[in-house]
Protein backbone atom coordinates (compact mmCIF):
# COMPACT_ATOMS: atom_id res chain seq x y z
CA UNK A 1 0.00 0.00 0.00
CA UNK A 2 3.13 2.02 -0.04
CA UNK A 3 4.45 4.11 2.87
CA UNK A 4 3.07 6.02 5.88
CA UNK A 5 2.96 9.90 4.87
CA UNK A 6 4.16 10.65 8.46
CA UNK A 7 6.86 8.50 9.59
CA UNK A 8 8.06 6.79 6.25
CA UNK A 9 6.78 3.14 7.49
CA UNK A 10 5.33 0.08 4.75
CA UNK A 11 2.06 -0.15 5.17
CA UNK A 12 0.00 -3.47 4.09
CA UNK A 13 -2.91 -4.48 3.84
CA UNK A 14 -4.60 -8.15 4.18
CA UNK A 15 -7.41 -9.93 4.21
CA UNK A 16 -9.04 -11.33 7.51
CA UNK A 17 -10.63 -14.64 7.49
CA UNK A 18 -13.78 -15.51 9.29
CA UNK A 19 -12.18 -18.60 10.62
CA UNK A 20 -8.87 -16.07 11.76
CA UNK A 21 -6.26 -17.75 10.37
CA UNK A 22 -2.97 -15.60 8.03
CA UNK A 23 -3.76 -16.64 4.23
CA UNK A 24 -0.34 -15.32 4.14
CA UNK A 25 2.23 -15.23 7.21
CA UNK A 26 4.15 -11.84 7.17
CA UNK A 27 7.20 -11.97 6.38
CA UNK A 28 8.17 -8.85 8.46
CA UNK A 29 11.52 -8.52 10.89
CA UNK A 30 8.63 -6.31 13.26
CA UNK A 31 5.51 -5.04 12.89
CA UNK A 32 2.39 -3.47 14.19
CA UNK A 33 -0.83 -4.74 13.54
CA UNK A 34 -4.43 -3.39 13.08
CA UNK A 35 -6.97 -6.29 13.32
CA UNK A 36 -9.88 -4.69 12.01
CA UNK A 37 -13.14 -7.35 12.40
CA UNK A 38 -16.27 -8.30 13.94
CA UNK A 39 -15.17 -10.97 16.67
CA UNK A 40 -18.38 -11.44 18.39
CA UNK A 41 -19.12 -14.81 16.64
CA UNK A 42 -15.60 -15.99 16.85
CA UNK A 43 -14.61 -18.76 19.48
CA UNK A 44 -11.34 -17.75 21.56
CA UNK A 45 -9.20 -20.62 20.45
CA UNK A 46 -9.56 -19.23 16.99
CA UNK A 47 -8.43 -15.51 17.96
CA UNK A 48 -5.93 -17.15 20.35
CA UNK A 49 -4.17 -19.15 17.47
CA UNK A 50 -4.19 -16.14 15.57
CA UNK A 51 -2.71 -14.29 18.02
CA UNK A 52 -0.08 -17.00 18.49
CA UNK A 53 0.87 -16.70 14.93
CA UNK A 54 0.86 -13.18 14.98
CA UNK A 55 2.89 -12.36 17.45
CA UNK A 56 5.51 -15.66 16.92
CA UNK A 57 5.77 -13.61 13.11
CA UNK A 58 7.11 -10.24 14.94
CA UNK A 59 3.55 -8.67 15.83
CA UNK A 60 4.77 -6.36 18.59
CA UNK A 61 2.27 -3.93 18.45
CA UNK A 62 -1.52 -4.56 18.34
CA UNK A 63 -4.75 -2.35 17.99
CA UNK A 64 -7.67 -4.33 17.90
CA UNK A 65 -11.45 -2.70 16.57
CA UNK A 66 -14.60 -3.73 15.55
CA UNK A 67 -17.08 -5.97 17.53
CA UNK A 68 -15.92 -8.08 20.50
CA UNK A 69 -12.36 -5.71 20.36
CA UNK A 70 -11.38 -5.83 23.65
CA UNK A 71 -11.50 -9.78 23.76
CA UNK A 72 -9.14 -10.04 20.82
CA UNK A 73 -7.16 -7.44 22.90
CA UNK A 74 -7.10 -9.38 25.95
CA UNK A 75 -6.49 -13.02 24.06
CA UNK A 76 -3.31 -11.18 22.38
CA UNK A 77 -2.25 -10.13 25.65
CA UNK A 78 -2.14 -13.86 26.56
CA UNK A 79 -0.63 -14.75 23.58
CA UNK A 80 2.48 -12.81 24.49
CA UNK A 81 2.89 -12.87 28.34
CA UNK A 82 6.51 -14.11 27.70
CA UNK A 83 7.07 -10.72 25.12
CA UNK A 84 7.31 -7.17 24.67
CA UNK A 85 3.72 -6.73 22.63
CA UNK A 86 1.66 -3.01 23.06
CA UNK A 87 -1.80 -3.78 22.66
CA UNK A 88 -5.13 -1.38 22.34
CA UNK A 89 -8.42 -1.85 21.81
CA UNK A 90 -10.98 0.86 20.25
CA UNK A 91 -14.38 -0.16 20.46
CA UNK A 92 -15.85 3.38 20.46
CA UNK A 93 -13.92 5.03 17.56
CA UNK A 94 -15.01 4.92 13.51
CA UNK A 95 -12.69 2.79 11.59
CA UNK A 96 -10.66 5.85 10.34
CA UNK A 97 -9.78 6.96 13.83
CA UNK A 98 -8.81 3.38 14.75
CA UNK A 99 -6.74 3.00 11.32
CA UNK A 100 -5.57 6.21 12.37
CA UNK A 101 -4.08 5.57 15.25
CA UNK A 102 -1.97 2.66 14.02
CA UNK A 103 -0.87 4.31 11.17
CA UNK A 104 0.44 7.26 12.71
CA UNK A 105 0.35 6.97 16.87
CA UNK A 106 1.72 3.80 17.41
CA UNK A 107 5.75 4.04 18.19
CA UNK A 108 7.82 1.71 18.79
CA UNK A 109 11.69 2.52 20.31
CA UNK A 110 14.74 0.66 17.90
CA UNK A 111 15.48 -1.17 21.04
CA UNK A 112 12.36 -2.58 22.00
CA UNK A 113 12.59 -4.12 18.24
CA UNK A 114 15.82 -5.54 17.78
CA UNK A 115 16.46 -2.13 15.59
CA UNK A 116 14.28 -3.63 12.80
CA UNK A 117 12.43 -1.84 10.31
CA UNK A 118 8.69 -1.24 11.74
CA UNK A 119 5.73 -1.66 9.02
CA UNK A 120 1.95 -1.42 9.85
CA UNK A 121 0.00 -4.18 8.71
CA UNK A 122 -3.41 -4.08 8.34
CA UNK A 123 -5.66 -7.09 8.72
CA UNK A 124 -9.30 -6.57 7.51
CA UNK A 125 -12.65 -8.06 7.72
CA UNK A 126 -14.62 -8.48 3.85
CA UNK A 127 -17.15 -5.80 5.22
CA UNK A 128 -14.54 -2.95 5.97
CA UNK A 129 -11.79 -4.04 3.98
CA UNK A 130 -12.93 -1.69 0.69
CA UNK A 131 -13.03 1.22 3.03
CA UNK A 132 -10.10 0.38 4.84
CA UNK A 133 -7.72 0.05 1.27
CA UNK A 134 -9.50 3.21 0.03
CA UNK A 135 -8.00 5.15 3.40
CA UNK A 136 -4.39 3.57 3.12
CA UNK A 137 -4.60 4.98 -0.44
CA UNK A 138 -5.98 8.48 0.44
CA UNK A 139 -3.93 8.73 3.36
CA UNK A 140 -4.96 12.82 3.28
CA UNK A 141 -8.79 11.37 3.77
CA UNK A 142 -7.29 9.29 6.45
CA UNK A 143 -6.56 12.25 8.14
CA UNK A 144 -9.14 14.53 7.22
CA UNK A 145 -11.69 11.77 8.71
CA UNK A 146 -9.66 11.89 12.32
CA UNK A 147 -9.22 15.70 12.86
CA UNK A 148 -12.62 16.27 11.19
CA UNK A 149 -13.80 14.93 14.15
CA UNK A 150 -11.33 17.10 16.88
Amino acid sequence: MGLDSIHGRPLFLTTLTDSWQWTDEPTLDRFVLFIGADASAARDEEIATYAQASVACGCAYVCCWGSDCERVHDLFDRAALDQMVYSTWHDDERLAEAMYFAAFLTHLEPDEVDGADVAVLFAVQPPWHTEARALLENQEELVRQFVGDE
